[in-house]
């Protein structure tokens, strides 16, 4: 069979145009597609990018903060002692008695609730980003040392029922002298009562006692000035120099010691 010139030219424009189809769809389609995926990542690097370069200016000011924020820790950690005993609230009582005058009558002496100090979550503006070079991953580490450690810290109180008698000027005083001890107290369930024959005030109150353990802060024995002590003395420890060992129940019932 014999082809003429112009099937040829026929044969020739079909394959053209197959090549021309070919070329787009495995060439030109693939290499969209690949452009589309480039500019989506190059999306991502711009969003990582801006974030990054907005941390870097605020570096500065974030190792500041974090360095402030740890020694505020401190701060308010040296504020409670390590432990309260049984000794440190009846010895209280007695600085009180001796600096305002007053009398206890009855000193609760319940034995300190320990709860521990749920930690926090740390933030990481990077962990949002899809981070496609993985530098930010790399990077994103937090410095532990730059941070306060709360790992077995425990906070403690110890609410202790106080039975007293006082004028209303020693009263005053002994309101102020609780709640700018240097350790950390609070007052509440206060009550009063006048007696018009002495002119003085009866009343009950309660104090808390904050301590903190855990930390760095070491047990500091009260002064007793007893001499002797017995198979019961509730000072035995602190004539002897050495701290209780800490109960482990932790709902124990209150103690009591009269004056």
């Amino acid at each position: 069979m014999k082809v003429t010139k112009q099937q040829v030219n026929v044969l020739i424009m079909v394959l053209g145009v197959v090549i021309i189809a070919l070329t787009y769809f495995y060439g030109v389609q693939k290499l969209n597609e690949k452009t589309e995926a480039l500019e989506a990542e190059n999306g991502q690097l711009r969003n990582e990018i801006n974030t990054l370069q907005e941390l870097q200016l605020k570096q500065n000011s974030y190792i500041a903060d974090t360095e402030m924020m740890k020694g505020l820790c401190e701060v308010i950690a040296d504020m409670f002692p390590s432990r309260i005993l049984t000794e440190d609230e009846i010895m209280y009582a007695v600085k009180l008695e001796n600096q305002v005058g007053c009398y206890f009558s009855y000193v609760g002496t319940p034995v300190t609730q320990n709860i521990e100090i749920p930690l926090g979550e740390k933030e990481n503006i990077l962990s949002g980003l899809t981070d496609v070079t993985g530098a930010i991953a790399q990077n994103s580490a937090i410095n532990e040392e730059q941070v306060y450690n709360v790992d077995g810290i425990m906070l403690g109180n110890a609410a202790s029922s106080n039975n007293f008698v006082c004028t209303y000027d020693q009263f005053k005083q002994l309101v102020t002298l609780i709640v700018e001890n240097p350790d950390m107290r609070s007052i509440d369930e206060i009550s009063l009562s006048y007696d018009n024959a002495t002119g003085s005030l009866t009343g009950t109150m309660t104090i808390n006692y904050y301590s903190m353990s855990g930390t760095d802060r070491k047990y500091e024995l009260p002064q007793t000035g007893v001499a002797g002590y017995g198979v019961d003395c509730i000072f035995g420890a602190v004539i002897r120099q050495q701290e209780p060992a800490a109960p482990l129940a932790e709902d124990v019932t209150e103690g009591e010691a009269e004056e």
